[in-house]
């Protein structure tokens, strides 16, 4: 069984624990955010009679309002993670052999500081299953994975969906097969990429997804530079392609060459070979829900399921506050329209969505202030997700809430950059802990529940 680690107690009962139902504890104190508990004492407080504060979730009233949790969690309903939790409980038992959580969303998540902590505190606890599906190559410079390194030589084209806001030129793209991962990558020359596991990671297979195509080209697969497969992407219609490819061991680079016409790529998933936790970062720069709405919903599930992930977790919000044409009625009406694709995409799976954090914009003659957008794009979000059966985490909350991103900002080390948006390394180590450890809560009391 899973306990909730020290720093798992350190940053939440000392904060103080915000619960539908809470025992032991008569004054509910408003939690504290990082900013302030990272500088306080390392002693975890405790109630007065010495017993440990316990959160209750087992009540079933579909008719309660949704339950609002540690560190701005808020659950459609206590069951909200069971799906996910049931898969983690049948790994530990040898049952299934692995868990899968998948993340879209835009830089936060592309930066791979937040959902990388987030993969190594449960890959710690529940075993190690892999990487897990990325985009390969470099699509942007930026790109970058924290199990796994990518690279590229020759000459690449991204193609990524976007669509236009107001005073922004954008590339149009082809077609809209954008994959899973929202991103392609394709050449028509020799060209090559490549995958290296960071550290002593060792990866035993990797599942290679490509498009196959009228005049498609081969691409040569390889292991530390001997030839292990060719793949062949040549198709009468385009249509979704897909190679398995089982490594040796202490495979320490895995690479493909193409020849002979176009290859076009949407990413691979590298698996261990042992059992344990796999989590996807699908994060694009500048992306919000309608990066993902203009991709070919019919491939998208047809990845999706082939991934078969057991929590999808959608963190957008930030690249909206520069939209100057959206209304809350407007982001109500299209993300619930994108939710329900998401969830109708991987039916299987709980569901989560992630606001944006606090963050300032430079404001003409009045320094830094707050969109006031901010609070109503929250709002919304959590509105549309509890409604549709997904559970909502309020990374502004966490951050302190409103003006927070200057605490994160002025504290020691800063947790935030000093374009107010984006979060430093230690920044999204820490709420990527901090969102590990409310999760733990509810799986212990999800073990208590059996």
């Amino acid at each position: 069984m899973n306990r909730i680690s020290t720093l798992g107690l350190f940053l939440l009962v000392f904060a103080g624990i915000s619960a539908w139902q809470v025992t032991d504890v008569e004054a509910q104190a408003q939690p504290a955010s990082p900013h302030q508990t990272a500088t306080q004492s390392n002693s975890p407080a405790q109630p007065e009679d010495g017993s440990r504060r316990q959160i209750l979730i087992d009540r079933t009233d579909s008719e309660r309002p949704p339950l609002s949790l540690p560190w701005g969690l808020s659950l459609p309903s206590p069951k909200a993670f069971d799906r996910f939790f049931a898969k983690l409980r049948a790994l530990q038992q040898g049952i299934a052999p692995n868990a899968r959580i998948t993340v879209w969303g835009a830089s936060h998540i592309a930066g791979e500081g937040f959902t990388g902590q987030l993969r190594r505190r449960l890959q710690a606890a529940f075993g190690d299953g892999g990487p897990g599906f990325s985009i390969i190559g470099r699509p942007w410079r930026s790109h970058r994975h924290s199990a796994a390194a990518f690279g590229e030589e020759g000459r690449w084209r991204t193609e990524r969906f976007r669509r236009s806001y107001p005073g922004r030129r954008t590339r149009k793209p082809r077609d809209t097969l954008c994959g899973i991962a929202g991103v392609s990558i394709h050449s028509r020359k020799k060209a090559s990429t490549w995958i290296r596991p960071r550290g002593k990671r060792n990866i035993a297979t990797a599942d290679l997804f490509f498009l196959r195509q009228r005049r498609g080209g081969y691409f040569e697969v390889s292991a530390d530079g001997a030839k292990l497969q060719t793949v062949y992407t040549n198709a009468r219609r385009k249509a979704a392609g897909y190679a398995r490819i089982d490594l040796p061991t202490g495979t320490r680079e895995l690479s493909l060459t193409t020849e002979n016409g176009e290859v076009r790529l949407f990413g691979a998933d590298m698996k261990s070979g042992q059992p344990g936790v796999i989590l996807d970062a699908l994060g694009i720069n500048g992306a919000s829900p309608s990066t993902i709405e203009g991709c070919d919903a019919k491939l998208m599930a047809e990845h999706s399921q082939r991934l078969a992930p057991d929590l999808i977790v959608m963190a957008y919000g930030s690249n909206s506050v520069d939209n100057k044409s959206l209304t809350p009625e407007r982001l109500e009406q299209n993300f619930g329209k994108f939710l329900r694709r998401m969830r109708k995409m991987a039916p299987q799976a709980d569901c989560l969505v992630i606001g944006p954090g606090d963050q300032a914009r430079r404001a003409k003659g009045s320094g830094w202030r707050v969109p006031e957008s901010l609070s109503w794009i929250i709002s919304t979000e959590k509105k549309v997700a509890l409604a549709q059966g997904c559970a909502f985490w309020d990374w502004q909350q966490t951050m302190g809430g409103h003006n927070g991103v200057f605490m994160g900002i002025r504290a020691v080390p800063p947790q935030i950059r000093a374009d107010h948006l984006h979060l430093t390394s230690f920044g999204y180590r820490l709420y990527g802990d901090v969102f590990y450890e409310s999760l733990m809560l509810l799986w212990n009391s999800y073990l208590e529940r059996q």
